[in-house]
C-alpha cells in the first residue's frame, strides 16, 4: 500500500489528508495528526469522501442526444455552454458555485463568468449556508 499527503477536495477548508491507495485506488483516508487546519480531527465527510466520487463517476463532458448521453471533449463543451450562454443578456445569468470544491476551482468559475460572461452575478453558497 501507498500513502500520500494531500489536501481534502470535499470543501475550502483545506485539511490535510493521508490517502492510502491500494492498486492506485484511494482505500483510506487518515488524519494528519499535526493539520494546523483540522487539529488533527478533520470531518467524516472528508474522511469518506473516497466513498462518494468512486461510485460510477463521470470523469468527461456528457452531450445528451435524445435518451443517451454521449461523451464529448471539454473543448467541445465549452463551445456549447459559451453558445447556450452567449445568447443571454449579462443580467440575465447567475452561476452558483459550492463549497464542497477547492477554493482554486471556486475562483476559476468565478473568473469565467465575469471575464467570457461579462457578469457578475457570481456567487459562492457556502457564503451563508453551512455544509
Amino acid at each position: 500500500m501507498k500513502e500520500i499527503d494531500s489536501v481534502c477536495i470535499y470543501c475550502a477548508m483545506g485539511c490535510k489528508l493521508k490517502y492510502v491507495l491500494e492498486n492506485n485506488k484511494i482505500v483510506r483516508v487518515l488524519p494528519v495528526k499535526n493539520d494546523a487546519v483540522s487539529e488533527g480531527r478533520p470531518c467524516i465527510k472528508g474522511l469518506t469522501i473516497h466513498e462518494v466520487i468512486d461510485k460510477g463517476r463521470i470523469l468527461n463532458p456528457m452531450l445528451r442526444e435524445g435518451k443517451t448521453l454521449r461523451e464529448i471533449s471539454w473543448e467541445r463543451a465549452f463551445v456549447i455552454l459559451y453558445r447556450v450562454l452567449s445568447k443571454y443578456d449579462k443580467d440575465e445569468i447567475f452561476f452558483t458555485t459550492s463549497g464542497k470544491i477547492p477554493n482554486e476551482d471556486n475562483y476559476v468559475i468565478q473568473k469565467f463568468v465575469r471575464m467570457v460572461l461579462k457578469s457578475n452575478n457570481v456567487d459562492n453558497c457556502c457564503s451563508r449556508l453551512c455544509h
